[in-house]
């Protein structure tokens, strides 16, 4: 999904697509600071929750170092895919 624009409003429509794309799975998604993920106006699905990291989370660099943990979490057939796709 390639939006027009990084804002409030557009990331409302990107949980609103995630969410009805998988209504009957329970999804986290993680999610940084940045402003346009924080609104309080979000239409939140009821299959949709928001884990908002922390501002500093140093345990997390030490993933760097981890790379099959990392691969086994993230490396799956569909995102490798897009990624190959996208350079």
């Amino acid at each position: 999904m390639v939006l027009p624009y990084v804002n409030g409003q557009w990331m409302n429509e990107f949980l609103v697509e995630i969410a009805s794309r998988y209504p009957d799975e329970s999804i986290v998604m993680v999610i940084d600071g940045a402003g346009w993920h924080k609104s309080k106006r979000f239409a939140m699905p009821a299959n949709l929750k928001l884990l908002l990291l922390p501002p500093y989370s140093p345990e997390l660099k030490v993933l760097e170092t981890q790379y099959d943990t990392i691969k086994g979490i993230a490396a799956w057939d569909w995102i490798i895919s897009a990624i190959s796709i996208g350079n």
